[in-house]
């Protein structure tokens, strides 16, 4: 009586074959999770508006000498820099619910 011998490359074809399509639909289960938290994060953008320290920042100069580097850092006001940040956490907390 003779036993059958599998062929062992049969078996490696059969398992990285497996293995592949494995890959290819996690790739595309993530790539569909991902699209999908990408539109609810769009959905909810925020409305930011624009107050006269980031109209200063907008003209400041386009030169990287030290001059104009440090006259724009004396043209900074940082005295009310937090000013908007009730209105980042407002739209951090529209945005969780």
């Amino acid at each position: 009586m003779k036993v059958a011998n599998k062929d062992p490359k049969g078996s490696l074809k059969t398992l990285l074959l497996l293995l592949a399509a494995s890959v290819a639909v996690l790739i595309l289960v993530f790539f569909v999770y991902d699209e999908g938290v990408r539109v609810s994060i769009s959905k909810g953008k925020p409305v930011i508006s624009r107050d006269s320290q980031v109209e200063r920042l907008d003209t400041q100069s386009q030169s990287d000498d030290v001059g104009s580097i440090e006259k724009d850092l004396n043209g900074t006001d940082l005295n009310n820099i937090d000013d908007g940040s009730t209105q980042i956490q407002n739209g951090l907390t529209t945005l969780s619910n």
